[in-house]
């Protein structure tokens, strides 16, 4: 497969999964995919920029459905990279002023009655065991605690909008009608501008999360496939991969799965629904699954009948081509930026020799007449979230940065995804091409020497597809 010439070799340890802690696994709630010393390590690597200031973090909030029920809780990424802790009702509170760094985890406290309805918690007591960090405290005590902690802090770190009833503690200490108020923070900067930059090159911990499920998405597209055509609507070929993917070991979807039956694949982000599959159309499927909290995301545009039709066949192959420069230029400090720019003069010339754009594909390029058929960007980071962070501003020097014109360093990891999309009613289009959608996905690691294409099993030629359509 591309880029298979530079594969990140086998690690010769043992990911340290909870299952070898004391402690016991207690709920999904609990998420320790790593031994506590990694996530020691990233705290302490994220402390040497918090001299004289001080990081609150708090976790997503509960957020309601309907009367007593919740939508699902998802952890927020960044406490979760900093714990990998993923019970509701908790923060991270990070200290750099006085003598020394300190770290405080609040947590909810265990409670018999709520533990009934709603299953056990791991408690301050076993999270004294558990974490290692300066102190664990219940969340029901960080409203007082807020004072002291912020006192003598020069600049707060807090990521504003994540729990809205956080804020407003925060806002209260702060806030003062007619002046400064002295021996609190004077300046608010956003946390997770700073955790970012940490979370941009992903450690080995994280690319065996990441390549483990990356080939759990393989393995059930690769079952799925050959029988598209046994399924009567999108929600149908939607939840049997998701099946698929728990079945092999996934731990959740990474995002809402997306299965597009003919023309609905022109719409970028079309939910699976009840639109029936039929003969003689393109199924554009986007999907991944989710592992101990990384995702992985994959695209593949498969005919029905197991064959494409000519008008398919030139369009997919446009994005193919695209698709394999793309791979072909993942190295080392290259860009997004420019790997877009690549995927973009490539799509502009097929799209001038199948005359759905008229004129040169250099003017073409120059005019941006690709863009009304492809309209996103060429990729994006991936890691705990699909869409995964980027980084913004430099720790050290505080400069905003484009993380589309940062140079890849090894370690990061994101996705290659060029695409064609036609409207069925542009009649600017040659007719046998209108209602075509086609986007081609795969993971990327990129290596010291190279790139790892940690998708690459999963086949993209016209040819191979065909075959794996067959069975």
């Amino acid at each position: 497969m591309e880029g298979s010439e530079d594969k990140i070799p086998p690690p010769s340890y043992n990911l340290p999964l909870l299952k070898s802690h004391p402690l016991p696994y207690l709920t999904p709630m609990i998420h320790r995919p790593f031994a506590e010393s990694v996530y020691s390590r990233r705290r302490k690597s994220l402390q040497k920029f918090l001299t004289g200031h001080i990081m609150v973090l708090p976790t997503n909030p509960v957020v309601p459905s309907n009367r007593d029920q919740s939508h699902p809780f998802q952890p927020n990424s960044d406490f979760l990279y900093l714990t990998g802790f993923a019970e509701p009702h908790s923060a991270l509170v990070l200290l750099g002023q006085g003598a020394k760094p300190r770290s405080i985890l609040y947590v909810e406290e265990r409670e018999p009655t709520k533990e009934q309805w709603e299953g056990e918690r791991l408690g301050t007591l076993r999270a004294k065991r558990l974490f290692e960090v300066d102190e664990v405290r219940p969340i029901e005590k960080l409203h007082r605690d807020l004072p002291n902690l912020i006192k003598g802090a020069h600049e707060l770190h807090f990521p504003i909008g994540v729990d809205p009833r956080l804020d407003l503690l925060l806002f209260g200490e702060l806030q003062s009608p007619t002046s400064p108020r002295m021996n609190v923070p004077h300046t608010i900067r956003d946390a997770r501008s700073m955790i970012s930059e940490l979370r941009w090159v992903k450690d080995k911990f994280e690319i065996e999360l990441l390549r483990s499920a990356a080939e759990i998405s393989v393995t059930s597209y690769r079952e799925l496939l050959p029988r598209i055509s046994t399924f009567k609507t999108e929600i149908d070929c939607a939840r049997e991969l998701e099946r698929l993917f728990i079945q092999h070991g996934a731990t959740g979807n990474a995002y809402g799965t997306i299965v597009a039956a003919g023309k609905n694949a022109v719409t970028l982000h079309h939910p699976a629904g009840r639109a029936k599959i039929q003969k003689k159309q393109l199924v554009l499927i986007d999907a991944g699954c989710s592992l101990d909290g990384y995702a992985s995301d994959i695209s593949r545009t498969v005919p029905v009948d197991g064959s494409y039709s000519p008008a398919q066949k030139v369009i997919y192959e446009i994005v193919l081509q695209a698709h394999d420069a793309v791979i072909k230029r993942s190295k080392p400090r290259e860009t997004l930026d420019e790997l877009h720019r690549v995927s973009a003069l490539e799509i502009t010339k097929g799209l001038v020799d199948a005359k759905i754009i008229k004129g040169s594909a250099s003017a073409a390029m120059l005019a941006g007449k690709y863009k009304p058929f492809y309209m996103h960007r060429v990729g994006h980071w991936l890691g705990i979230d699909v869409h995964d962070t980027s980084p913004v501003i430099d720790p050290r020097t505080r400069d905003f940065l484009s993380a589309a014109n940062r140079p890849l360093e090894p370690g990061c990891v994101f996705t290659v995804e060029p695409g064609i999309y036609i409207d069925a009613r542009d009649e600017s289009v040659p007719a046998e091409f209108r209602g075509i959608g086609v986007r081609i996905e795969n993971d990327v690691v990129i290596t010291p020497h190279g790139k790892d294409v940690i998708t690459g099993a999963l086949p993209t030629k016209v040819s191979e597809i065909e075959e794996l359509m067959r069975g």
